[in-house]
């Protein structure tokens, strides 16, 4: 109903309809990444323009959008060469002149029908300005703004650039005197005992230690960052079809997937376990290939590593063997707070329990793990309520099909530093509900990754 109220919103629902209508012609079966990727295409392919209630608007467009209008006045921004002529996206089929060849839609065609665009657009209107951005990493200029400029200085002996605009953006209009105030600028945010929440995972436990920050907008908050739509996987997406393999295999219990693999695995049966993991392998990866003929990379990784593993594997069972995978635990660290996570693996020796987390990418330096800096490993410990001896990463592969044990705590060691992230977490709970800041510490190996560099108030002291 408030969707029938709203110019937009009726839009959307128009949209709807037609696909809706469109669906109905076909028998297929999507999953829900599959269907959300293809309504996000099909959102961003629409474009809603809003009723123009003034006479003398300012109006945002695309440049296709601009086709056969005319205007007062026109300014153009972001005049570099990413954009104008910007790049031709390319596809794994064909290359330009065997498309020219059959007759199919070339790709440079992009490139001319953006330029077409482009000269109705600066003759649309008396009054155009083109603006780029000029800085300590100036990109490279657009080629048709510097034929514009050059051909300009030879026919008129006159520069395009603005020298007015120059002036302005070169005019000191900041007071330079010293301030005499003691107050804080942008003092970092306080929260209420109120306001902390009452579970932490793992992740949210590393982005308190992190930035504190960070910990307010994405706990406190609750801000997430815009979901992208991708057609590629990702290295998290690999990592996270590897996680399936695994369980699969071990576990399984995975729908239209085989496993578990029955036996021990030893020397005798080693062929059919690896046998049995890539068919897994092809099977998890399977509704990718159809979607991306690039994923076959990520396959053709992991199958790779499968051989590595199985042999880590006979190795491993010597000591240990598989208990659980991709289980959920919880802790009561305090009264008003939990401790929660999602192990990837359990691993039993008579009546010691070993923590395996898969790592698809990199993982932390030991030094980091061990002075408290890095804290999923422990923070695993800590959630889980069973005892547990031993923590560490399996990482899969960094620049060979390898495996290999990384960061690997234990005994005293592991004891020791469970303790103390015990003790440090409980003090900070306490400062937080006493008042205490949450400042951004503005690390640059953090910062480099983080969701809210918009809001950061460290780049604004």
């Amino acid at each position: 109903e408030l969707l029938q109220t709203d110019a937009a919103g009726k839009e959307i629902l128009n949209l709807l309809n037609k696909l809706a209508q469109a669906a109905t012609h076909t028998n297929s079966q999507w999953d829900w990444l599959s269907f959300r990727h293809w309504l996000g295409v099909k959102l961003e392919e629409n474009y809603f323009s809003p009723c123009n209630q003034f006479e003398h608007a300012v109006e945002l467009l695309h440049l296709s959008q601009t086709a056969l209008r005319k205007f007062d006045g026109v300014i153009i921004g972001n005049m570099i060469r990413e954009q104008f002529p910007g790049t031709i996206k390319q596809t794994p089929f064909f290359n330009q002149s065997v498309r020219q060849e059959l007759g199919l839609k070339a790709l440079v065609n992009q490139r001319h029908i953006k330029y077409y665009y482009f000269r109705q657009l600066i003759e649309s209107a008396p009054l155009i300005l083109l603006s780029y951005h000029s800085g300590p990493q100036e990109s490279l200029l657009s080629p048709w703004l510097e034929l514009l400029s050059r051909f300009h200085q030879l026919a008129f002996d006159q520069s395009l650039e603005s020298q007015i605009l120059h002036q302005l953006m070169q005019r000191q209009t900041a007071n330079n005197s010293p301030r005499n105030d003691t107050k804080k600028r942008n003092p970092p945010p306080t929260i209420t005992s109120a306001m902390l929440p009452g579970s932490l995972s793992a992740s949210a436990h590393q982005t308190l230690i992190q930035c504190p920050y960070a910990f307010f907008a994405s706990q406190i908050l609750k801000l997430r960052a815009t979901e992208e739509i991708s057609e590629k996987l990702a290295k998290s997406d690999y990592g996270e079809r590897v996680h399936l393999c695994l369980q699969a295999f071990h576990a399984g219990g995975i729908k239209q997937v085989d496993g578990p693999f029955p036996n021990t695995i030893h020397s005798a049966n080693k062929k059919q376990a690896i046998d049995m993991l890539s068919n897994i392998a092809k099977q998890v990866f399977a509704n990718d290939l159809e979607d991306n003929f690039q994923h076959r990379g990520w396959l053709k990784r992991w199958l790779e590593i499968i051989p590595s593993y199985i042999d880590w594997q006979i190795q491993h069972e010597t000591n240990w063997r598989f208990k659980n995978g991709e289980i959920k635990t919880t802790s009561q660290l305090t009264e008003n707070l939990k401790l929660h996570g999602r192990i990837d693996r359990i691993d039993q020796s008579s009546e010691e329990l070993n923590i395996i987390d898969y790592k698809t990418g990199s993982t932390p330096a030991t030094q980091q793990v061990e002075n408290g800096e890095a804290i999923q490993l422990t923070h695993y410990a800590l959630s889980s309520p069973e005892n547990v001896s031993r923590v560490g990463y399996l990482q899969f592969g960094g620049s060979k099909a390898d495996i290999a044990e990384k960061c690997v705590l234990e005994d005293e060691t592991l004891t020791n530093l469970k303790e103390q992230a015990r003790i440090r977490l409980i003090k900070i709970y306490q400062a937080l509900a006493n008042g205490a800041e949450l400042p951004a510490w503005g690390e640059e190996k953090v910062c480099q990754y983080c969701q809210f560099d918009g809001l950061c108030r460290h780049k604004l002291q």
